[in-house]
């Protein structure tokens, strides 16, 4: 893409398992369904390693006009699946799906070296602002997660500034999750600026950076209804949560686990800096 077609999602329904869907670099104002594809759809930066191609490869979701995941993994994908170097950006998340990626239906895919970025939500009910994540078990390594916000909330629960992951596993090796914002509700009716993990949701955080996040409930990590996420060699800082937990909230028959952890500067306004 573009050289055999302008659409990637033509590429992806014209590809065979094995396959790779190659983008050039450019912006693509594309949104992507993977369809189940054991393929792997990427920028150069899977011959190059170069980051620039990462930078410079660009899925734009479309906004609000669009209401859609930039990309999609709907059910049926497995770690055959492989999105790799791109930059998904201006997707709009609501309470069924995310902004920059979608996630579920028993979704495995592996998502690396990506970088997912400047997505947003309704002022209504949203569950992942950057990711979604619901029933699935995914493979996150080396993507960044960042600056995805919501600048106004009807009243509405916002779940995830970040990542969004219900009844949900998955690892996220090496990531970053820094400076999600989700706005102010007058019945502290958000959480997780960072992460929301909901519904006996218990994914692993190996090696990654959770920083300068805020919601109302757990600026940088939100545990609840039974959901127990573990973190390894992680760094917590800079969380902030206007009511409760600004690195962690911990909440209903929850709990969370850490080993070799570093937890410093969060704050809060209610109970919990830490």
């Amino acid at each position: 893409v573009p050289q055999d077609t302008l659409l990637i999602q033509d590429a992806i329904f014209a590809s065979y398992q094995g396959d790779t869907v190659l983008i050039d670099r450019g912006t693509y104002a594309q949104n992507i369904q993977v369809w189940g594809r054991r393929v792997v759809i990427g920028s150069n930066y899977i011959l190059t390693g170069d980051t620039a191609d990462i930078g410079q490869t660009i899925l734009d979701g479309g906004g609000s006009v669009v209401n859609q995941s930039v990309v999609s993994f709907l059910g049926s994908e497995d770690t055959l699946s492989v999105l790799r170097g791109l930059t998904l950006t201006n997707g709009w998340a609501s309470g069924t799906h995310g902004g920059g990626i979608t996630i579920r239906n028993g979704s495995d895919p592996k998502i690396e070296d990506c970088v997912i970025r400047n997505n947003s939500g309704t002022t209504g009910e949203f569950r992942g602002l950057g990711v979604h994540c619901t029933g699935s078990s995914p493979l996150l390594r080396r993507c960044i997660i960042r600056d995805n916000v919501v600048s106004n909330n009807g009243n509405y629960d916002h779940f995830g500034g970040g990542i969004y992951l219900s009844g949900s596993s998955g690892q996220f090796i090496e990531c970053q999750v820094m400076n999600n914002q989700i706005a102010a509700s007058i019945q502290h009716r958000n959480y997780g600026g960072g992460v929301s993990c909901r519904s006996s949701s218990s994914p692993l955080f190996r090696g990654c950076l959770i920083a300068d996040n805020t919601a109302d409930h757990g600026g940088g990590i939100d545990s609840d209804d039974h959901s127990g996420p573990v973190l390894e060699n992680c760094e917590l800082r800079g969380n902030l949560a206007r009511d409760n937990g600004g690195a962690v909230s911990v909440r209903y028959v929850s709990g969370i686990s850490g080993d070799s952890c570093v937890v410093y500067q969060n704050t809060t306004y209610g109970n919990g800096g830490g």
